[in-house]
């Protein structure tokens, strides 16, 4: 799916593009739980709309913000973009770690 500027998330959903899929149960030197395992999956993606919702503008989230995220809803192999609940965002990151991440994990 391509994005269009006609998407917008409805109420405390994100759109994210995703740059990076699956990250090891380790961010830096913090410790990521994985609470469902099965089916869980983190990653690291850049937020693309916010939602409507009040919680979400609360959040601190920008449209443009680097992100590492959680999610364990998405049944699709691979997909470019995400929507997932604000709640769903364990925590902002700099551009350059993102691009660390970037490096490590994607083959270019």
């Amino acid at each position: 799916m391509e994005y269009t500027e006609q998407m917008i998330p409805i109420g405390t959903k994100v759109l994210l593009k995703k740059l990076v899929h699956t990250l090891d149960k380790k961010y830096g030197n913090i410790l990521l739980p994985q609470t469902h395992e099965q089916n869980s999956s983190m990653g690291i993606a850049q937020v693309i709309k916010l939602g409507t919702d009040k919680t979400v503008k609360e959040s601190g989230l920008n449209v443009g913000d680097f992100v590492l995220y959680d999610y364990y809803s998405v049944f699709e192999n691979n997909p470019e973009l995400v929507l997932t609940n604000v709640e769903n965002i364990i925590l902002r990151i700099t551009a350059e770690e993102a691009e660390t991440y970037l490096q490590k994990y994607v083959i270019r």
